[in-house]
């Protein structure tokens, strides 16, 4: 007995040395359990063209010739879906500055087994739960403090930039966020962003038309688009017209 006992236990361990050590552990049902990052970049647009700072040589649907100066906000709970209902949610925010590429990449800490996945969604801004003055305690995040006399928290947005007006060249500043406890986060779902993660790591473009903020539903007008961190009717028309913003580029 204790002689087949050994012989038993050689047999095993020969087995464990000849099966393979790379290969990949699976489900129940056969399917890859591994993982892989999803990266997203976020390029910035207006029109189909790659933005361009400090030039004013872009127009939009009023009729303002304009540039861009400043483009920072906060992205977060962006969300996976799946074929049947299934999420993924990357419970994180993230800054982005347009002008410092460093901030451009946003890659979650968690990663997403192998698959299809039908789209995405996430919070432009900063959900109330998220938007809590404080919360940020370096920079740069904290240089996009929102005052407490106006609700607290954070910006969503800071896009700034020159115009020019009846022969003369202004400033716009269209600053969002949440304004005496009425919240003006924008809840984002990309079109077109289905993809398939297929034993490797996957890079989305997720590309902001910046001419958008001005128009559809609402035609703005850069004249009235500065000192209005403390207008709920402007804050919630840059809402509405932030919900299309988005779109998906390469993916690959």
């Amino acid at each position: 007995m204790k002689k087949h006992y050994t012989i038993s236990i050689t047999l095993i361990f020969m087995a464990f040395l000849i099966s393979p050590l790379n290969s990949s552990p699976t489900g129940d049902e056969g399917i890859t359990t591994d993982k892989y990052q999803v990266t997203f970049n976020f390029i910035h647009k207006v029109g189909g063209e790659t933005v361009e700072f400090d030039t004013i040589r872009y127009h939009n649907s009023f009729g303002n010739n304009y540039s861009v100066t400043t483009l920072k906000y906060f992205v977060s709970d962006i969300t996976l879906y799946k074929p049947g209902g299934e999420t993924v949610l990357f419970d994180e925010e993230h800054y982005v500055d347009a002008t410092d590429i460093s901030t451009t990449s946003f890659t979650p800490a968690n990663e997403v087994f192998e698959g299809t996945y039908t789209g995405i969604s996430f919070v432009f801004g900063l959900d109330t739960e998220k938007n809590v003055s404080w919360h940020f305690l370096n920079p740069p995040e904290n240089r996009m403090e929102w005052p407490i006399g106006m609700g607290g928290g954070y910006h969503y947005m800071k896009l700034e930039g020159k115009y020019k007006s009846d022969g003369l060249t202004d400033s716009f500043q269209a600053h969002s966020g949440q304004l005496d406890g009425i919240p003006y986060f924008i809840n984002v779902d990309v079109p077109g962003s289905s993809f398939t993660v297929d034993g490797q790591n996957i890079v989305v473009q997720i590309v902001m038309d910046i001419n958008k903020w001005w128009e559809l539903p609402n035609t703005l007008d850069l004249n009235n688009i500065t000192s209005i961190m403390g207008n709920s009717a402007i804050q919630k028309q840059l809402m509405e017209n932030g919900t299309d913003i988005f779109s998906i580029g390469k993916i690959q």
